[in-house]
C-alpha cells in the first residue's frame, strides 16, 4: 500500500509537470506566433520603401552613366538594383525563419549597393550626398544608431573596394540634370519616410488606448474594473468635499448566484451578469459611473441626491427581476443593493463601500431583491 501510495504520488507529479509544460509550450507558441507576424509587418512595410528608393536613386545614377557612357553591364546591374533586388529582399526576408534578421540584413547588402553605385559614378558627389542621406535615414529609421553604424561601415568597406577595384577614378562635379534629378529623390524620400513614420505613431497611440482601455475594463462585461472603479471614487470623493456636491454609491450583489451557475449552468450565469451590466450602464445615464467590483458584485457612483439615488437602485432592482432569459423560463434573477450617501465622517473609501456593504447586507437579510 505504501509503494502505491508512493507511486501514485510520482505520477501525480509527474501528469502535473507534463501539464505545466504544456501550458508553458502553449504560452510560448502564442508569444512566437505574435511575434513573427510583427515581424512579418516590418517586412512589408520596408518593401515599398525601398522600391520607392530603388527608382529615385536610379535617376541621378542614370543620368551620370549616360555622362560617362558607361558600358552595359553597369546598366544590367541597375536593372537588377531597380526591378529585381526590392523583390528578392523582400521574398528572402519572408520566407525566412526569422524575418526581422533576414530584412536587418537586407538593409545592410542596400548599404553594400549604396556603396558600389558611388564608386561607379566615380564619386559623383550629388548622387553621392542623396545616396548617402536616404541609406543614413531608412537605416536610422529602421533599427536604431546601432544598424545605422554596421550599415555605414558596409558602405565604406563596399565603396573603397569597388573604388580601389575600379581605378581609383574621380569626377565628384555633376552636370545641372544631374543634379536637379538628384534633389529629386531626397525630397520625395523624406516626405515618403515621413508619412510611414506618422502612421506608425498614430498606430502606437491608438493601441496605447485600446491597452489603456483594457487595462481600465472588464472585458467580459464591457464594464469598468475594480482598479478604474478606486481611481474614480476617489475622484468622486475629492469633488464632492471640495463643491460640496452630493455622492451616492451604491453596491450592487447578485441573489444566489451560485445556485444559478449550479443548476443553469456558467453560460447562463455569465448571460446573467452581462444583462445586469447593461441594465447598470442604462441606469446610470450620462453622470454616473458603473463598475464591476467583484465576481457577482456591482457598483454604481452617481453624484445626485440621496432621494434620487434610492429611485434609480428601486428601478436597477425591478428591471433585473424583470429581465427575462428564454431558455430558462424559471429563471428570475434578483440583486441587494446596498446605498450610502457620502458623509463627512467617512475618512475615504475604505469607510464609504463599508458603508454601503452594510446596507447591502442589511437588504440581504430583509429576504433578498431589496435595496
Amino acid at each position: 500500500m505504501e509503494r502505491c501510495g508512493r507511486e501514485c504520488r510520482i505520477d501525480a507529479t509527474q501528469f502535473h509537470d507534463v501539464r505545466v509544460s504544456h501550458e508553458s509550450m502553449s504560452q510560448y507558441r502564442v508569444a512566437s506566433s505574435t511575434a513573427n507576424a510583427r515581424a512579418l509587418a516590418f517586412v512589408r512595410r520596408v518593401h515599398p520603401m525601398r522600391m520607392l528608393g530603388a527608382w529615385l536613386l536610379a535617376l541621378p545614377y542614370a543620368s551620370v552613366m549616360l555622362e560617362q557612357r558607361a558600358p552595359w553591364g553597369v546598366w544590367l546591374a541597375m536593372g537588377f538594383n531597380v526591378l529585381l533586388w526590392p523583390h528578392l529582399a523582400f521574398l528572402w526576408a519572408r520566407s525566412s525563419r526569422r524575418p526581422a534578421a533576414a530584412e536587418f540584413r537586407n538593409l545592410l547588402l542596400d548599404a553594400m549597393l549604396g556603396g558600389f553605385w558611388i564608386a561607379v559614378s566615380q564619386v559623383s558627389l550629388v548622387p553621392a550626398v542623396a545616396t548617402v542621406s536616404i541609406l543614413a535615414a531608412d537605416r536610422l529609421a529602421a533599427g536604431g544608431w546601432r544598424l545605422l553604424g554596421r550599415a555605414a561601415l558596409v558602405m565604406l568597406v563596399s565603396f573603397l573596394l569597388c573604388w580601389s577595384a575600379l581605378g581609383m577614378p574621380l569626377q565628384p562635379v555633376p552636370t545641372l540634370r544631374t543634379l536637379v534629378l538628384s534633389m529629386l529623390p531626397v525630397f520625395v524620400y523624406t516626405l515618403a519616410l515621413s508619412h510611414v513614420t506618422h502612421r506608425l505613431g498614430r498606430q502606437i497611440v491608438q493601441q496605447n488606448r485600446e491597452l489603456d482601455r483594457l487595462n481600465h475594463t472588464d472585458t467580459g462585461l464591457d464594464l469598468p474594473n475594480r482598479r478604474f472603479f478606486n481611481q474614480r471614487a476617489a475622484d468622486a470623493i475629492a469633488q464632492a468635499r471640495e463643491h460640496g456636491h452630493d455622492a451616492v454609491l451604491l453596491l450592487v450583489d447578485v441573489d444566489r448566484f451560485k445556485s444559478i451557475n449550479d443548476r443553469y449552468g456558467h453560460g447562463v450565469g455569465d448571460q446573467v451578469l452581462r444583462q445586469i451590466a447593461q441594465l447598470l450602464h442604462e441606469q446610470a445615464g450620462e453622470d454616473g459611473f458603473p463598475a464591476r467590483i467583484g465576481g457577482d458584485e456591482f457598483a454604481l457612483l452617481l453624484a445626485c441626491p440621496p432621494a434620487q439615488a434610492a429611485a434609480v437602485a428601486d428601478s436597477l432592482r425591478r428591471a433585473v427581476a424583470g429581465l427575462a432569459l428564454p431558455h430558462c423560463p424559471g429563471l428570475v434573477p434578483g440583486v441587494s443593493i446596498g446605498m450610502a450617501a457620502l458623509e463627512p465622517g467617512h475618512r475615504g473609501l475604505d469607510d464609504w463601500m463599508g458603508a454601503a456593504d452594510r446596507a447591502m447586507y442589511a437588504a440581504k437579510a430583509d429576504g433578498r431583491g431589496a435595496a
